[in-house]
């Protein structure tokens, strides 16, 4: 594990001939989604291109990063689900069912998702955007351990994107847009500051 995280680099020119199946990807992004997040509510939603053509519409609301939407494998918007907490029952009814969760929890966790309705709106965004960061870097990892590589990218219309890509805003919101591929240049070493320069022991 320690390997796939250290040799981890943001690579932004990849095989174009390279492709990944939806059968892949899915795999991928349910390996990940075992990712941690409050009360298990799993606020990530994807929208995914890997081909050609549905990358160009991306790329269209994108003010840079051009090269990767030309190269990579796959183009994987992350977005916030703002109404997460309305699939509760769901998801804790699915538990109940598979036997990982006794009906007294399932009763309780309903109750407190519920509150959630009227939660600081703040406070519950920083929340999902924890938890989504989770579920990311699950991914990247991942990728890399199947000899993959990724980018994390920025610079794009967020109102653009999620009407190219058909979300309604009222309820998504784009965290992150991750192109995943085999890597045709390396990614560029970076410095990271020891933590022994930001770490203090309680004594």
């Amino acid at each position: 594990m320690k390997k796939y995280i250290t040799e981890r680099r943001s690579v932004r020119n990849f095989d174009e001939n390279h492709r990944l199946s939806e059968t892949k990807i899915l795999e991928f992004l349910d390996v990940a989604s075992r990712a941690p997040s409050s009360m298990n509510l799993q606020p990530w939603n994807f929208v995914v291109a890997n081909t050609p053509e549905t990358k160009a519409k991306m790329k269209e609301a994108m003010r840079g990063n051009f090269l990767q939407f030309d190269t990579a494998s796959a183009i994987i918007l992350v977005l916030n689900d703002k109404l997460a907490y309305t699939n509760a029952e769901e998801i804790y009814a699915s538990a109940f069912k598979l036997g990982l969760m006794p009906s007294e929890v399932v009763e309780r966790q309903s109750m407190f998702a519920k509150t959630l309705e009227n939660a600081d709106p703040n406070n519950y965004k920083a929340s999902n955007f924890y938890d989504i960061g989770l579920f990311s870097m699950n991914l990247l990892t991942l990728a890399k351990a199947n000899g993959l590589d990724t980018s994390v990218m920025r610079g794009y219309d967020a109102g653009k994107m999620l009407e190219i890509v058909e979300m309604d805003p009222k309820r998504y919101e784009i965290v992150s847009i991750i192109a995943i591929g085999l890597a045709k240049e390396d990614g560029f070493p970076t410095y990271r500051v020891p933590a022994a320069k930001k770490t203090k022991f309680l004594k």
